[in-house]
């Protein structure tokens, strides 16, 4: 994603421009946090210093997976693209997810064959109404599904949702019923054909929800008979509409997921280690493994034909030479488990079949998308090289000067500077870095002020690169 010089403004005899002052009001026009697409002969990319930024894998699907890509550290400015793609490839960013000043929270829920799934809050005093979409993960093309509650789960095929959506909602009480909305039958005059799967009941609260084509498992949490709070799980066939009541526990239920055969949940027992329980769609006996390390990240385990699988990030031992933390892949087969360490660490767990996918940020070497089958890792996509965007320029006597987020280590931000050539087309010299800022900057002609890194309110006065004074 590179930035550009924009020269498109020509100076002209006569329209008060000098061919310098065109050059900066072109470079201006160009949006800060926005890289240019599409190459024009009239514009030069400004080379960017190599990031290695966080990766998470969002989700994933035989068909494709997708990413977002955040900031290394916190001093860069707040961007994170999206990309999503088929395995084996370079992943394509999606421009249309990337968040932007002015957008409405946006939120991924799931990737379900092709489609990412994905919803943004619409502002309504009073209601919670979310517009949901649906993107396709190989093409980039979106559809809108419109309205609908805050979802929980998404097959493929349908949205799932136990919030409230609105005024409505409210005649006596906070309404919770099961709804099911079909995507892509939205009419311009209707919301999504909709289904109630469980009826509203006064009292019961969702805690979690899972889907896939053919059952919607649910937890829920509500006062029982002897005035104790119980959690329940119940499992709605999709083609029969039939409820069946899985569970009734007043151990705390914090997860669910679903398998073709299986249904998994997450409990903790008071004064016990959290539990990881199985049992067979058609119903029997319940095994249960007993996770009691507190770096086992079970709130957002996936379950497939392997198993359940879920991330323990560990800090890195002390006396190791780097003390770097450690990524592993615990997998859980009934009562029993085992573990895949990760050479490079992950972020983001999905299941496809008999394997698990993850996601890695760092440098070009590293970064991608890694899948997991066996004892075997191997990465599967990758993502364009990230770089670190400019944040602050100015542009005098011919001298650009710019700062991005690299150098992290150091205080302030780094000040580099290009020599600016105007010819037919305008050319950039090779790179100095020639002092820091807090932040701020300005350049006229070859003097300058830039703020003084660590010392809120102070300035240092350049002329020609050299410090003259510094004011407080």
């Amino acid at each position: 994603m590179p930035y550009r010089f924009s020269t498109d403004l020509r100076a002209t005899r006569g329209s008060g421009l000098t061919r310098a002052t065109a050059v900066l009001i072109g470079v201006l026009a160009v949006p800060l946090m926005v890289p240019l697409n599409a190459s024009a002969s009239s514009s030069v990319p400004i080379p960017q210093h190599s990031a290695a930024p966080h990766l998470t894998l969002l989700g994933a699907s035989s068909d494709g997976v997708a990413v977002q890509q955040s900031a290394v550290t916190d001093r860069d400015p707040l961007w994170a693209p999206i990309f999503s793609g088929p395995e084996n490839t370079e992943l394509a960013v999606r421009p249309l997810l990337d968040p932007t000043p002015s957008s409405y929270p946006r939120r991924v829920l799931a990737v379900a064959d092709e489609t990412l799934a994905w919803y943004e809050h619409l502002p309504r005093a009073g209601s919670q109404p979310q517009a949901a979409h649906r993107m396709n993960i190989l093409t980039g093309q979106d559809e809108d599904d419109g309205e609908i509650a805050v979802p929980e789960a998404f097959n493929g095929e349908s949205w799932f949702s136990d919030a409230v959506l609105g005024s409505s909602d409210l005649p006596a009480n906070w309404q919770r019923p099961l709804r099911q909305y079909h995507a892509g039958t939205a009419t311009e005059n209707d919301g999504m054909a909709t289904d109630y799967l469980i009826p509203n009941t006064p009292g019961i609260g969702g805690v979690s929800m899972a889907a896939d084509r053919t059952a919607v498992l649910r937890a829920t949490v509500g006062r029982g008979t002897d005035e104790q709070d119980h959690y329940y799980l119940d499992l709605v066939n999709l083609q029969s509409k039939v409820v069946t009541r899985v569970l009734d526990t007043r151990e705390v239920i914090s997860k669910v997921a679903l398998t073709e055969s299986t249904i998994v949940w997450v409990s903790t027992p008071d004064h016990e280690p959290t539990k990881i329980n199985q049992q067979s769609r058609a119903g029997g006996a319940i095994t249960s493994y007993h996770e009691a390390d507190a770096n086992a990240d079970v709130a957002h385990l996936v379950a497939g034909a392997d198993g359940v699988g879920y991330l323990v990030t560990a800090p890195g031992n002390p006396a190791a030479p780097d003390g770097s933390m450690t990524t592993t892949l615990r997998v859980v087969t009934k009562s029993t488990a085992r573990d895949v360490p990760l050479p490079h660490g992950g972020a983001g767990l999905a299941a496809v079949g008999d394997r698990f996918l993850t996601a890695t940020g760092g440098g070009a070497a590293v970064a991608g998308v890694y899948s997991i089958k066996g004892d075997v890792v191997s990465r599967v996509a990758t993502v364009p090289v990230a770089g670190f965007p400019p944040l602050a320029w100015s542009l005098s006597a011919g001298r650009f000067r710019y700062t991005d987020g690299s150098q992290p280590q150091e205080s302030g931000l780094p000040v580099w500077e290009r020599t600016v050539t105007s010819g037919t087309l305008v050319t950039l010299s090779g790179e100095r870095l020639t002092t820091r800022t807090a932040g701020p900057m300005a350049f006229s002609a070859g003097r300058g002020v830039v703020g003084v890194p660590s010392y809120s309110g102070t300035w240092r006065l350049l002329d020609r690169g050299a410090s003259t004074t510094v004011i407080k």
